[in-house]
């Protein structure tokens, strides 16, 4: 698979079930089925892989449940595989955040001053991407490519600005929760609903959460404006802007809370999927040992 290809759902769906069962056979001692699971993890290792899918899939669990096999050349390849995804994670979290920060008007070599709390030291690039692929809380922003090639709901113009923080930072980014939240309004939603309001308090909560403009706070700010603006995602944003979901209970809701209810099933269908694969290539073994 060439640089920059990513490798598509289905494709790592079907390795990975190959390399679950045949793994599951190897125990037994089949050598044809141990090549056949290592095969597949290293095609795996050499395709690009984002975060969305890692999360979707739940593929970096069943990569990281393989490399603890009692067969060493699958664990081998397995931790290979883990290494190379790690990689990739790591690649597209520090291209996400160049992008946010350039969008948010925000400087990689801003430093904070006065009363907000110094920049946190950026998390180790190894520790972040393992916990990308091993948890579903991940924070990290994917591509809106992620969401089938669906396009962000155009927002009616804002009636004025959200009230100024005399902070150039934070004015930017309630400029931009303004403009997501406002997506939600309708002739249906009553007039005094301000999405300028409703920004300002979801930006002092998230202020207030992370104590200042620090790394904490900005990663908030990009899973909350990715959800926010997610065209498949309008109950998030009309409970937001109705007041339903207080600014104190939105910024500590996790990745997988703030999802759409169609990106939350998408994730069940995969991981039942996941799940009976890996039963059938247990099923399968239990039935091999009863000939031993």
């Amino acid at each position: 698979m060439s640089e920059g290809n990513v490798i598509s759902e289905a494709e790592l769906v079907r390795l990975l079930s190959l390399a679950g069962t045949s793994s599951g056979k190897a125990e037994n001692g089949d050598t044809a089925e141990e090549e056949r699971a290592i095969d597949a993890l290293k095609i795996l290792g050499r395709s690009v892989i984002t975060s969305a899918l890692l999360l979707k899939t739940d593929a970096g669990k069943t990569v990281k449940r393989l490399s603890k096999h009692d067969n060493n050349n699958i664990k081998s390849a397995a931790n290979a595989t883990m290494e190379a995804w790690k990689e990739c994670v790591r690649k597209e979290q520090m291209k996400k955040s160049s992008s946010m920060k350039k969008e948010a008007g925000i400087d990689a070599t801003d430093s904070v001053q006065g009363n907000h709390a110094s920049a946190a030291p950026e998390p180790d690039s190894k520790d972040s991407a393992a916990g990308s692929l091993s948890s579903l809380r991940m924070s990290s922003v994917s591509s809106m490519d992620s969401l089938g090639g669906a396009s962000t709901p155009s927002a009616p113009k804002l009636k004025g600005r959200p009230k100024r923080s005399g902070d150039s930072t934070r004015d930017k980014i309630r400029d931009l929760l303004a403009e997501a939240i406002s997506t939600a309004l309708s002739d249906e939603v009553p007039s005094e609903c301000d999405p300028c309001r409703v920004a300002v308090e979801v930006e002092e909560a998230m202020h207030k959460q992370n104590g200042g403009v620090n790394q904490k706070y900005k990663a908030k700010y990009r899973t909350l404006a990715f959800n926010l603006k997610d065209p498949n995602n309008p109950d998030l944003r009309l409970k937001v802007l109705l007041g339903q979901l207080p600014a104190d209970l939105l910024v500590n809701l996790s990745s997988e809370e703030l999802a759409s209810d169609s990106r939350r099933q998408d994730n069940e269908k995969i991981r039942d999927y996941m799940k009976k694969e890996c039963e059938r290539g247990q099923k399968a073994t239990a039935s091999t040992d009863m000939f031993q």
